[in-house]
Parts: C-alpha cells; structure tokens; sequence
C-alpha cells in the first residue's frame, strides 16, 4: 500500500506584502481590495536568492528518515506547473541526485497536471515502488520557479517560493493512501493556453485575461472540485463529514467556503492557515499544508484526512490518508 513516509517542508524567512506585490505587478485597487478583505491574502514568503535546485535541497535536507537511507531510495520525482522553468540550473535532476547522494535513485519530472501534479507524482512513485524490494522509497520534491519572472494569476493570487519533500514507501503502518481521484475539465485550460500565447510578455498574459468569462469558470471550478473531493470521499468508504481534515491548495479560500457552506462541512476543517503568508506555491501546496497540520498537531493517529490540488491544465485531484 502507498503510504507517506515522511514530509518536509521550508518556508523562506524573507516575505514581500500583497501591497507591494501588488503596485509592482499593477494590480488595480479593486482587485487589491478582493485580495485582501475577501480572499484574507496578507503576503508571500519569497526566496529571490535562491535557485530552483536550492530551492528544492532546502526542502529535501529536513527529511530526518533521508539521512542513512539514500541507497534506498530508487526514484526522484518532480512534479512541476510548467514544463520549462525560468532560472534553472543546468541539468537539475542530476545535481539533485548528486547533492542527495542518491546513487540508485532514477530522477524524473512529472508534468501536465499543472499544480495537480504533485498527487500524481505521488502515486506514480508509489506504484514504481511495486516492482521494487521491500524497504525501498522514492522522493518527491515539489516547488518551482515560473517561467514568468513576475507571475501573478489575476483573479486567484500570488505565487510564492516554499518548496516540499516528501518521502514514498509502498508500506508503512501510517499516512497510508485510500483513495485518489482525478477528473479534467477542458473550460478550465483557456487560462493556460492564454498564459502560454502571450510567454514571455507578462503585461499582455494580464490584459488577456480581460477577454475571459470568469464568472462560468468559476462556478465549475466549484463544481469540479466538489466532485473530485467526494469521489475520492466514496473511493475511500468515507462521507466528508468523516475527514478529520482537509489539506488544500494554497490559492484562497472562497471556494472552500462555498463547498462548506453547500455540505454543510465546518470550515475550521479546512487548513487555510497557511493560505495568507506563503502564496500559492504550486504542487507543494498539499505537503506545506500536511506539515504545518502536524506542527499544529490536526491530525491524529488513526485520522483520515484529504489533500487536495487542482491545475490550470482543468485538472482536479483528492487523495484521502489514514494516519
């Protein structure tokens, strides 16, 4: 069974207000105020400094389970928003492999389910593992720089800089997987290919937006993601009401007030803490939020919980966990 040997996560110290976030990248006074009193953002944890790959080692070099364990470790995933990434160093999986000493580790990223594509990067590991000796694990490392040098996604909020490392096993007597579910929506992919047909002039991908029907899409993003986190609820032989917690995408939480509201679930089950100061960090999400959940000890043996994650690539995933 696929289960979640261990996570880490690093958070940069240095932070960058929405407000300045904001009068840099030109964000009107109306959408600031939306940020800010509706959506709660505050500011992003940022990490000018660092590169992609000291971005990710950052991470990777929390795992207490990694240290003595490297030889086990056969796979090295990296689940990623975009294909190419601005900044990166040259040859990045093997300076990774390199800098972790994962000597029998074959590195990878993982890619067309945009910020999804953490939980699929998680399964996949979990499955290669199947046809590995017992004991073996493989890493997932999740974070990234954008190809954008300033990426602000109008509407939504602001990317931010922490990176995550996860370790895989496919045994484990905690953190065991129940269920994952998936689904895609083509409407959702307009925002991307946009993004994609202006790269790499980051004014005209924010004019573009102008020509998009926002309201639409967002009612089926609300109904997509209610779906998905139900079906992986059933695949899983729960009911929402019987998640101890919900680990989400770090966007905003309006969506999740709209789902709690709708089923009646209590907010307060949501972790939005970190939705205010990191920005939304891509497929890292989930894993930041696991780890602060632990932190802030939300999740209990014996507990199941969800992490969620959706992509521009109209892509939607859950996963459920038994602690």
């Amino acid at each position: 069974m696929i289960s979640i040997a261990e996570v880490a996560d690093h958070i940069p110290a240095q932070t960058e207000t929405v407000e300045s976030m904001g009068r840099r990248f030109g964000v009107g006074a109306g959408e600031m105020r939306m940020l800010t009193r509706v959506f709660g953002l505050r500011e992003v944890r940022v990490a000018p400094g660092r590169s992609y790959t000291d971005r990710l080692l950052d991470a990777a070099r929390g795992l207490e389970a990694l240290h003595g364990n490297e030889s086990r470790v056969k796979y090295l995933l990296l689940p990623r928003s975009f294909r190419d990434i601005a900044q990166v160093d040259t040859d990045f999986i093997d300076v990774l492999v390199e800098e972790l000493r994962l000597e029998n580790a074959v590195g990878f990223s993982v890619t067309d389910h945009a910020c999804a594509s953490g939980l699929l990067a998680l399964w996949l590991g979990g499955c290669l593992l199947r046809d590995e000796e017992p004991g073996a694990l493989a890493l997932l490392l999740s974070g990234e720089i954008p190809p954008l040098e300033r990426f602000y996604l109008p509407g939504a909020g602001f990317m931010g800089d922490s990176t995550a490392a996860c370790l895989i096993s496919s045994g484990g007597d905690r953190d065991r997987l129940c269920s994952y579910a998936f689904r895609m929506n083509s409407s959702l992919d307009q925002i991307r290919e946009i993004t994609v047909a202006h790269f790499p002039e980051y004014e005209e991908v924010v004019m573009s937006y102008s020509d998009v029907e926002f309201e639409p899409l967002a009612r089926i993003y609300v109904d997509e993601l209610s779906a998905v986190i139900h079906e992986a609820a059933e695949e899983a032989g729960l009911s929402l009401h019987d998640l101890a917690l919900i680990l989400p995408h770090n966007v905003n939480r309006v969506p999740w007030v709209k789902i709690c509201r709708t089923y009646g679930f209590p907010l307060e089950r949501v972790m939005t803490d970190l939705m205010p100061v990191t920005g939304h960090c891509y497929s890292a999400d989930g894993f930041l939020n696991y780890a602060e959940a632990l932190r802030r000890q939300r999740i209990k043996a014996g507990d199941h919980y969800m992490i969620v994650a959706v992509g521009t690539t109209g892509s939607f995933a859950a996963m459920v966990f038994q602690r």
